[in-house]
């Protein structure tokens, strides 16, 4: 039996039913208690943020050094001027397990920021390899002129370590498809690179108003010699009619 409570009345089904009312159960001499917790709880939260800011600072530290002791270590000039400059990076890239598994590791800091397999790419072959050499590779398409980057030991590290790090939630893994899809449309966008495309519209706007220049003198002409011609139309129709009245 419940004694002393206080009920509310429910009659969503008809019926009257007693459900018990929730009390305050917070004194006031429970408020230094509940105070001293949360300044407890704030501490730890404090203590957190910090551990996290040193994390992250000891990983941006350890990206940078990665950086640069593997591009120190092993003396690489890039990015490579040449296909001889690839060739010779490709071929150590075979025989040393060691310098593969680095290379393979320094990628990590050239990763968008946001795991976008494109951009990603755009920028470890912006890094390595020049526009003269990109403009010498395909994807994996043959082309007469052209050498192929699939294949290459070179290529396999990258796609080793994209494949398994990008790609959208939701959305299907990263494929070897894939991957030669998005380097074809990086090595087809590195002619715009090193501001080509301005040059490129530069020399368009020069050729332009060099035609707009030119356009006066021809046009003068084209039309001097339409008036000659109409003129010789009418004087030849009229000597026909002279001839025919002749008659």
């Amino acid at each position: 039996m419940i004694e002393e409570q206080d009920f509310i009345n429910n009659d969503t089904l008809g019926k009257n039913l007693a459900v018990p009312k929730k009390k305050n159960t917070l004194r006031k001499d429970d408020l230094p208690l509940v105070l001293s917790a949360l300044k407890g709880l704030s501490v730890d939260v404090q203590e957190i943020l910090a551990n996290q800011r040193s994390i992250l600072l000891r990983l941006g530290q350890r990206e940078t050094a990665t950086k640069t002791l593997f591009t120190e270590k092993y003396k690489l000039e890039i990015s490579f001027q040449s296909t001889e400059q690839f060739d010779e990076f490709n071929e150590k890239l075979k025989i040393d397990d060691g310098l593969r598994t680095e290379f393979s590791s320094s990628l990590n800091w050239l990763f968008d920021r946001e795991l976008n397999a494109s951009k990603t790419l755009t920028n470890v072959f912006k890094k390595y390899l020049s526009q003269n050499v990109i403009l010498k590779f395909t994807a994996k398409k043959n082309v007469p002129g052209k050498r192929i980057m699939k294949g290459t030991y070179f290529y396999e590290c990258i796609s080793g370590v994209i494949i398994p790090t990008h790609g959208r939630p939701g959305e299907k893994p990263l494929t070897e498809y894939n991957i030669c899809s998005l380097i074809c449309k990086v090595f087809n966008n590195a002619k715009n690179w090193e501001g080509e495309r301005q040059k490129r519209a530069a020399l368009q706007n020069r050729l332009s108003d060099k035609a707009v220049r030119g356009r006066p003198r021809n046009f003068m002409i084209q039309r001097k010699i339409k008036i000659q011609s109409t003129h010789f139309k009418i004087e030849r129709r009229k000597q026909t009619a002279k001839m025919s009245l002749s008659y």
